[in-house]
């Protein structure tokens, strides 16, 4: 692909147009610096100081079919967000159907058009802005104002603007394929996405795409569905201080069923236990109540138990609620999302968006009916290991001989010394045997990767988490490490 590169031009798509009229020859791509005339969406003045990525690529067009036409758009985002994610780690959340968001910050944006047969795509990417100079102006509608982030900033490091260019044409050709129009819906669907949006006083959650790509939302009280075609559709995505205000979150654990809502202070938690008969009918009395007092709008929930998320589901949609899962999409590369439980993503997550430069990695220990040990090097997920966790390592002695069944209570008053009696003989080596483990993990990963002890930050989190801090006087007990991690997730 041939690129023409200027240091700064009015716009970069209307000299593209222009060279095409005179029968460039495509593809091509043209770039520049700087913009003084860069267009947004209803013609709005896009700003283009120094720093960012300016480019309008010219291809012929994917798809004759008319009903086709609006989707370029859709699919340029996809290509886009495939982009960073390969090159740098990062998966920006699609606001359908052309802009790109980083925590509520618009990383990208994308204007499509149609021109005798061939689609002039410009991109503006936030590469090395200072985002100071390139807040954008509130949308049309909106009291929300639409800010900037740099991709600079999000990978901590400033960028190579001509070595991107070259790279993103290459990419953008070898993309730019009929077949992103196959199964274009389901695909949509496992990039991270504007969940829920505002029209007006509705609110609306996000179904998917029809098979044109048009975007399908669901009236939050009343059920009706709305299909969405135009750019200009009006909906504002509901940003994260909203989002956290008016929402529960909802953990479904083999044990327990937990449930979070956010306070000034922090998340206050409430658990219901299965082996309760009557479990499920104080949760949703809870629910109900919190709705009342709360304005609780929406519930965001990780599931590890099917089975019980299957009737929490039921009972939800009995009450008009709607369960916004959050799938298991990879947001940055710290992690295979894939190979991943949502629980441990979570804690991850929760960790990774933490401040914590002190540190150069950290190790999270998830401390319910499984142990699990997690690694954080530079926010980079280096692996873990999963351990029977204090309860379920104890109760699996008595399985094998005969000796006494603990329940958590006997755990509980576990201690580092040596156990007299045998239930305190088996609570304490069970306390001590994760604690090892702990430890020994902690040693290998500084003599890996030379770091101080001092520099690895241990985080306990989950029901046992107290306790095992009677025994690691270093490690932090983090609550609500699983509720951080799940609000990151719902809002990045």
């Amino acid at each position: 692909m041939h690129i023409f590169t200027f240091e700064t031009l009015e716009s970069t798509s209307t000299h593209a147009k222009d060279l095409l009229r005179k029968g460039e020859k495509t593809p091509f791509a043209v770039v520049a610096q700087t913009q003084s005339g860069g267009r947004g969406r209803m013609g709005r003045n896009w700003q283009s100081p120094k720093g960012g990525l300016y480019i309008s690529i010219v291809m012929p067009v994917l798809s004759s079919r008319p009903e086709h036409a609006g989707s370029h758009a859709v699919v340029a985002a996809m290509i886009v967000s495939d982009f960073l994610y390969s090159n740098y780690g990062v998966r920006p959340k699609i606001k359908w159907p052309n802009d790109l968001l980083w925590q509520d910050k618009k990383l990208v944006g994308i204007l499509g058009e149609l021109v005798d047969g061939h689609v002039v795509m410009g991109i503006g990417i936030n590469v090395n802005t200072d985002v100071d100079l390139h807040d954008e102006s509130p949308q049309k509608n909106s009291s929300m104002t639409l800010q900037a982030t740099a991709l600079k900033d999000i990978v901590s490091e400033n960028i190579d603007l001509a070595a991107l260019a070259k790279k993103f044409a290459l990419y953008w050709e070898e993309s730019w394929r009929p077949s992103l129009f196959s199964d274009l819906a389901s695909r949509f669907q496992t990039y991270p996405q504007v969940d829920v949006w505002r029209q007006g006083t509705e609110t609306l959650l996000t179904k998917g795409l029809d098979s044109t790509g048009a975007l399908v939302t669901e009236n939050r009280d009343d059920g009706n569905l709305a299909t969405h075609v135009s750019v200009d559709h009006g909906l504002v995505p509901l940003n994260s201080g909203d989002l956290l205000r008016h929402a529960l979150w909802l953990d479904i654990g083999n044990s327990y069923v937990k449930l979070a809502h956010a306070t000034p202070n922090g998340f206050e938690t409430q658990k219901f236990s299965y082996a309760d008969y009557d479990w499920h009918v104080k949760l949703l009395d809870y629910i109900k109540l919190h709705r009342k007092s709360k304005s609780s709008q929406f519930i965001f929930g990780l599931n590890v138990q099917k089975n019980q998320a299957q009737t929490i589901e039921k009972l939800l949609q009995g009450e008009g609620l709607r369960w916004l899962r959050r799938a298991p999409r990879q947001v940055t590369s710290r992690y295979d999302a894939a190979q991943l439980g949502m629980d441990r993503i979570a804690l991850l997550e929760g960790a990774a968006a933490e401040k914590s430069h002190q540190y150069a990695a950290q190790m999270i220990v998830g401390l319910g009916t499984a142990t699990t040990l997690d690694v954080l090097l530079s926010k980079k997920h280096l692996g873990g290991f999963i351990l029977p966790g204090l309860l379920l390592g104890a109760q699996s002695l008595s399985s094998l001989s005969l000796l006494p069944r603990l329940e958590w209570a006997d755990i509980e008053k576990a201690s580092a010394e040596l156990g007299v009696h045998t239930s305190a003989a088996i609570a304490n080596g069970a306390v001590q045997q994760c604690r090892a483990s702990i430890l020994q993990l902690q040693r290998d990963l500084a003599a890996e990767h030379n770091i101080p002890i001092a520099k690895i930050r241990l985080i306990l989190t989950g029901g046992g988490a107290s306790l095992m801090k009677s025994v690691l006087s270093d490690a932090v007990v983090a609550e609500s490490l699983m509720w951080r991690g799940m609000a990151a997730l719902a809002t990045l």
